[in-house]
């Protein structure tokens, strides 16, 4: 105990010091850049009834606005939805397709009732195509009723301390008890990208799906995927009572940025907002060489 003690002494203070600064001795790491008080100008075009840009290694907010006020999530529902099933299934796994009658307008794969289609291509099917019947089979098939779905979406929300977020259903239909806030949005999204069968998914453009009985091209909805070369997802949304929203992700360097927007006025009003945000939040990273590999940095004396 009194070796132990023995060490609390300005060496080991100094170890520490080299050992934080060898810490930060990547090539090329990607570092916030100093800003100097541009986010007022880069929100004053944004229409949004709420917004946030995070940075997705840290969770730390960049830019935001009514960021906590709870509001109508329309199909960014399925985000949850995709992890849920995923922690369910295998990639290969095949489902049965449910009979899902969706209404004038519904944003549906074209499953036929009956029909077998795997895990992944349903999952694709959610988040490039927004297919209202692949979030009602998974949630069929994953589970013993739709509503215990429902039920592990919300428990798995409270485990990422996603206090304000509620899921009424897996497709994200209007309802008072289907809401969350953009910072909360932002939040399942970082979560949710540490996932390789979601983020895979959401970083593409386009998609065939082979397992089912027909052969489907699909793409993405999400209009920043293939525009923007460092687009990386995420998923869109809209009901009459939500509005416009899009949850983005760009990568710059080893850095990457999470943008929501919600209440947007149309499609192309959410694209540019997005994109105004995952730009701003690219601009906080560039590359620095914290250290040079070959030459020293201290010498420490080493007390024992």
């Amino acid at each position: 105990r009194r070796r132990w003690h023995n060490l609390r002494m300005p060496g080991r203070r100094l170890a520490l010091v080299a050992f934080c600064l060898l810490a930060l001795a990547v090539p090329g790491a990607a570092v916030p850049a100093a800003h100097n008080g541009a986010s007022a100008a880069a929100t004053t075009s944004v229409l949004a009834k709420s917004f946030v840009a995070i940075d997705a290694d840290e969770g730390r907010v960049l830019i935001a606005r009514a960021e906590r006020a709870r509001r109508p999530i329309a199909s960014l529902t399925k985000m949850m939805t995709a992890l849920v099933a995923i922690s369910r299934t295998t990639p290969n796994e095949m489902l049965t397709a449910t009979n899902y009658r969706g209404g004038l307008g519904e944003s549906l794969l074209g499953l036929k009732p009956g029909e077998r289609m795997s895990a992944q291509d349903l999952i694709k099917g959610l988040l490039l195509e927004s297919g209202n019947d692949a979030a009602d089979t998974l949630a069929a098939g994953t589970a013993s009723s739709r509503a215990a779905f429902v039920a592990a979406m919300n428990r798995r929300a409270r485990s990422m301390g996603l206090l304000r977020t509620r899921f009424a259903n897996p497709i994200g239909l209007d309802s008072p008890n289907n809401s969350s806030t953009a910072s909360e949005l932002a939040q399942l999204a970082r979560n949710a990208l540490k996932v390789p069968r979601f983020s895979n998914v959401v970083a593409r453009q386009h998609a065939t799906l082979r397992s089912g009985s027909t052969t489907r091209r699909i793409t993405n909805r999400n209009p920043l995927v293939g525009k923007y070369p460092w687009a990386i997802g995420v998923k869109t949304g809209h009901t009459m009572a939500a509005g416009y929203l899009l949850v983005g992700a760009a990568e710059k360097l080893d850095a990457k940025v999470i943008s929501v927007v919600t209440g947007e006025p149309s499609e192309g009003a959410r694209e540019g907002d997005s994109a105004q945000l995952l730009r701003y939040g690219r601009a906080f990273y560039r590359p620095i060489n914290a250290l040079d590999k070959s030459r020293a940095v201290l010498a420490i004396p080493v007390q024992y």
